[in-house]
């Protein structure tokens, strides 16, 4: 997926994905031999997993270095991680 649909799809500004790819956050794909900086980015099925965590963690106010340690973390932790973003989108009982 190109970094355009990317941003989109995770609910993030482009310039807010791009940034994350600078800091190392997030890892492209490598680009074609030739491809100048104005190709844009695009990204592995994991990775548009690990920005659409981050994008949900960053939105409840984590710090998004600590969303991407969190992201990237276990296949167990990621499970649980995802449980705990469900609860947070569920509507409260009366």
């Amino acid at each position: 997926m190109r970094a355009p649909a990317a941003a989109k799809a995770a609910q993030i500004t482009r310039r807010q994905l791009l940034t994350w790819v600078e800091l190392g956050y997030l890892k492209p794909n490598p680009r074609p031999e030739g491809a100048g900086s104005g190709y844009p980015h695009e990204f592995s099925a994991r990775e548009i997993e690990i920005l659409h965590r981050m994008g949900q963690l960053t939105r409840l106010g984590i710090r998004p270095a600590d969303a991407a340690a969190l992201a990237r973390g276990s296949d167990h932790a990621l499970v649980e991680l995802d449980a705990a973003l469900r609860r947070c989108h569920q509507p409260l009982p009366n």
